[in-house]
């Protein structure tokens, strides 16, 4: 349930996990292994994963760890970080595989995280991954709910547009009228906010107002069975010349517009086998 000010509250009971509803079967379900720790022979000798530091705000620099042995370790210590993960996206675009997660930690505490996974040949080139407060999943995960990916992607290009611009309200109408809004903390301290309604959206957007932040997309990749996406870049013009590497978890809703919008970057840039110029 939303308070008055549409800001869905923390919520610290174990949350129902649903499964993951893209049914199509992936001949690189060995990644979720991988991600473990448990599978080093599917790791690049060169392979490079990048670990959100449970000990720092989600937005801070990643922990990079490179090399078979030392980056399976570093899987595993990242896996100590829950008790269960449930997949609740998987997209996959080129050589890279996209998940996002719903998490219970050990304390019984439910978290989000996503991950990207660059693949080479049938071995895992570099992983960048993120966790977070957790973010409820949208009702417009279903089977059968397909959407082109050039559809999601006219809409997610035509918010970052309107919000770039400070044009809060048109791009408010991108998002359902229940949509959900889910975004970084705003300072290195500050928690994430995650809204519900446009009312709630407008606010958020009104308060950020303009500045030089631009986002470049590099890859926008869709599930096989439900309108899920992600979004995958990179963010520049931050405060002090910085840029990140972000991630967006993106379901698009019955009427074509924005069901769930999950926002995660990481700042400075992680290091990832896909092109993240972008020129949007």
């Amino acid at each position: 349930m939303r308070n008055k000010t549409g800001r869905l509250p923390r919520r610290r009971r174990r949350p129902h996990l649903p499964a993951l509803s893209d049914p199509a079967p992936s001949d690189r379900d060995w990644i979720f292994d991988a991600l473990r720790g448990e599978r080093p022979d599917v790791l690049s000798s060169d392979v490079t994963v990048a670990l959100p530091d449970p000990g720092r705000p989600e937005s801070e620099a990643r922990l990079v760890t490179t090399g078979r042995q030392a980056a399976a370790s570093a899987l595993a210590l990242d896996a100590c970080q829950y008790e269960t993960r449930v997949p609740v996206l998987r997209c996959e675009a080129g050589n890279t595989v996209f998940l996002e997660f719903l998490e219970n930690t050990r304390g019984g505490i439910p978290q989000s995280a996503a991950v990207a996974v660059a693949t080479r040949a049938r071995s895992v080139a570099s992983v960048v991954a993120f966790r977070h407060d957790f973010v409820p999943v949208s009702k417009a995960r279903r089977p059968g709910a397909e959407v082109p990916v050039a559809a999601a992607e006219s809409v997610v290009r035509r918010y970052l547009d309107h919000l770039e611009a400070g044009r809060a309200a048109a791009a408010v109408d991108c998002f359902e009228e229940d949509g959900i809004y889910s975004f970084p903390p705003r300072t290195p301290a500050g928690p994430r906010g995650t809204v519900q309604g446009r009312e709630a959206i407008r606010s958020v957007f009104e308060a950020r107002g303009v500045n030089d932040a631009r986002h470049r997309i590099a890859t926008v990749a869709g599930s096989t069975a439900i309108a899920d996406f992600a979004v995958w870049g990179r963010v520049t013009g931050l405060p002090a010349g910085k840029s990140a590497t972000f991630l967006s978890c993106v379901a698009i809703g019955d009427h074509g517009l924005i069901q769930r919008y999950v926002a995660q970057m990481c700042i400075p840039e992680a290091g990832h086998d896909v092109d993240q110029g972008g020129t949007r």
